[in-house]
This record gives C-alpha cells, sequence and structure tokens, in this order.
C-alpha cells in the first residue's frame, strides 16, 4: 500500500551545507555594499538628489532590506528542493499537495533549513503515512464516482469497468490532446494510486505514464493501467485494465457500504 522508499530524502546534508554556505556569502556581500552605500553617502553630503546614494542596487531597498530578501528566496527554494527530494507529491493528495505549494511560496510557518528538520518531516511523513494514503484513495474514489452523474457509466456507490470523467481534454497542437490545466492534477491523482495500489511508485518521467500518454495522443491510448479516449466534447472515457486494483480501491474507499439498503 505505501513504499517507504519513495520517501527516502537525497543528498540532504549535501543541498543544506551549500545553502548555509550560500547564505553567508549572501550576508557578507550585502555588508559590503552597505559599507559603500554608507561611503557614498558620506562623499555626498546629503547633496544627491531622491537620496540616491543609498541605491547601490537597482531596488528602492537599502542593503539590509534586501539581502533579508534574497536570503528568504533562497531558504524557500532550498525548501522547495528539498521538499521534491522527498517525492513527497508521489504518494500525496492534490488537496495537501496544493496546501504545501502555497506554504513554499508564502514561507509561512516554515522553519530554519537544518538536517534536524528535514529529519522532522521526514519523521511526520512515516507516522502519518496511512493518513496520507487515505486521503488520496477518498480522493480518486470521490473523482471517479462522481454525485448525480448524468453518465451512466459512471456510479455513485462504487467504481466500475469504465468511467467518464467530464469537461477533462481539450484539442492541442496537430490533432493531439491534452489534459485541461486544471484536471491534469486529478488525472495525476487517480495514476498515482494505481500505481501504489499496485505496490508501485509513479517511475520517473515527466509527470506520469497516464498524464504523458493522454498530452502526447491522437485521441485513444493505454499504459499498464488504463485505456483512454478522448473526446470533442471535452469528456474523457477511462477504462480500467486491472479490476483487482479497482475491487481494492473501492474495499478500500468503502463504497460497496454506500450502497442503498
Amino acid at each position: 500500500m505505501f513504499n517507504a522508499e519513495i520517501i527516502k530524502p537525497q543528498a540532504i546534508d549535501h543541498i543544506i551545507a551549500e545553502y548555509n554556505h550560500a547564505a553567508s556569502e549572501i550576508a557578507q556581500a550585502y555588508q559590503i555594499l552597505d559599507q559603500a552605500r554608507e561611503r557614498l553617502s558620506d562623499a555626498f553630503q546629503g547633496k544627491a538628489p531622491y537620496n540616491s546614494s543609498f541605491r547601490v542596487l537597482p531596488s528602492y531597498d537599502d542593503p539590509a532590506s534586501a539581502m533579508q530578501k534574497v536570503q528568504q528566496e533562497i531558504k524557500l527554494e532550498a525548501w522547495r528542493v528539498i521538499v521534491r527530494s522527498l517525492n513527497i507529491h508521489k504518494i500525496a493528495s492534490t488537496k495537501r499537495i496544493d496546501d504545501m505549494n502555497k506554504q513554499l511560496e508564502t514561507g509561512k510557518d516554515l522553519p530554519e533549513l537544518t538536517t534536524a528538520a528535514v529529519f522532522d518531516i521526514l519523521m511526520t511523513l512515516q507516522q502519518n503515512k496511512d493518513e496520507i494514503f487515505n486521503e488520496l484513495v477518498k480522493e480518486v474514489f470521490d473523482y471517479l464516482r462522481p454525485v448525480r452523474s448524468v453518465y451512466k457509466t459512471n456510479t455513485e456507490f462504487e467504481i466500475g469497468k469504465k468511467v467518464i470523467l467530464s469537461w477533462c481534454v481539450e484539442h492541442g497542437y496537430h490533432h493531439q490532446y491534452k489534459l485541461i490545466y486544471q484536471r491534469e492534477n486529478k488525472v495525476l491523482a487517480i495514476d498515482k494510486l494505481f500505481h501504489l495500489l499496485d505496490g508501485k511508485g509513479i517511475p520517473e518521467g515527466y509527470k506520469s505514464p497516464l498524464v504523458d500518454a493522454i498530452n502526447t495522443s491522437e485521441g485513444t491510448g493505454e499504459t499498464a493501467y488504463f485505456r483512454f479516449k478522448c473526446h470533442h466534447n471535452m469528456n474523457l472515457h477511462l477504462e480500467f485494465k486491472r479490476m483487482d486494483l479497482v475491487n481494492r480501491l473501492n474495499a478500500l474507499a468503502g463504497g460497496m457500504n454506500l450502497r442503498k439498503g
């Protein structure tokens, strides 16, 4: 159900060491710029217009403020690389990934970048692996069995052999189809879950076998777990090749228990 190897950190110590070295060099560089600012201020004695002696950078920030902004940005970028190396995106639900990305964009509540901080995140992932997996199961199950669907192929209570996903694909270039941007992560979550149900992780590649196959197809194709057909009305017809995995998804999500009566 869950492969711990998926979240194995890669060269974390090296990344943190280089980050700390770079942050120190940036601080030293901005200290030199601040000294230059003071030198110019003394030389001009306030005669330069618009306080231009303080603008030693192509910015209206003083060196100290500029240094803080640059260091915050490299801290965020370092965390993005670390989180990416943990491969959380290969096991987590779309919502969890979106929440994580928002935190990495704003930097809110992000700890200082240390080996201990990364280890804490890794331990939290290990401790919550069942919760993370179940979030993905529920997300995919709900997406594949839309409530009050107009298509008889779909069922509200359990997933069958095929599903129709509406407003999912559009024409690309050269007669190709592609997933609508807002639906790509949903289809990625489907592919991700089926790999995990089969005891595997998403293989290295651009996004995932299913997403890549659809985005490079002329309307039809298949992968290890799916056959698909794209339609002009923007519907994606998805057929499951491994009903054993579908049955397991239904059982895990409680689909059989949702049937009325």
